[in-house]
């Protein structure tokens, strides 16, 4: 009962903040919740070996997003790694309110953030992952993850910093 019980309180605690990170990762709210389910279904399935299963259920919420993208649904791939990939920032705040809370601005300036560089700062800011999480749930070099940490932030600085000139 007290695996359940700790599942349960991961799940709570940890659920909503997958589900925004794979919505601001993929822009499909479908997918980002399909994604979700798998992952905390996989996890249960597995609680007892998971060491650490924050990191976990991403990388598997990742992992079932590009496989979903490579078994030929070329609507799926396009929509999903598209670095032209048209969000506004209301279809997120609408789909997961909780992003748009801090700032509507910053919001659409993530969305507009190439693919890799978008899974990036939601990785490490919406879901809190670290850099080595990232890199790994990624699958790419702890180098490239922090060179497309460093261009996004740099981005989000510039397009803000550009945004509050205009006002």
């Amino acid at each position: 009962m007290a695996d359940r019980q700790s599942f349960d309180a991961f799940y709570q605690e940890t659920m909503p903040a997958l589900f925004r990170t794979m919505l601001v990762t993929t822009a499909d709210r479908e997918l980002a919740a399909d994604a979700t389910a798998e992952a905390f279904a996989k996890a249960w399935q597995h609680w007892e070996e998971l060491r650490n299963p924050r990191a976990w259920v991403w990388r598997v919420a990742y992992h079932y997003v590009k496989r979903q993208g490579s078994r030929g649904n070329r609507e799926v791939l396009t929509a999903v790694f598209d670095e032209r990939l048209d969000v506004t920032a209301e279809a997120l705040a609408t789909a997961a309110p909780a992003a748009d809370e801090s700032d509507p601005d910053l919001v659409k300036a993530v969305a507009d953030l190439p693919a890799q560089q978008r899974a990036v700062v939601a990785c490490r800011y919406l879901f809190g992952l670290r850099p080595r999480d990232v890199a790994r749930t990624l699958g790419i070099d702890r180098r490239t993850e922090s060179e497309h940490h460093r261009r996004a932030i740099k981005t989000l600085k510039k397009r803000l910093a550009d945004w509050e000139g205009d006002a």
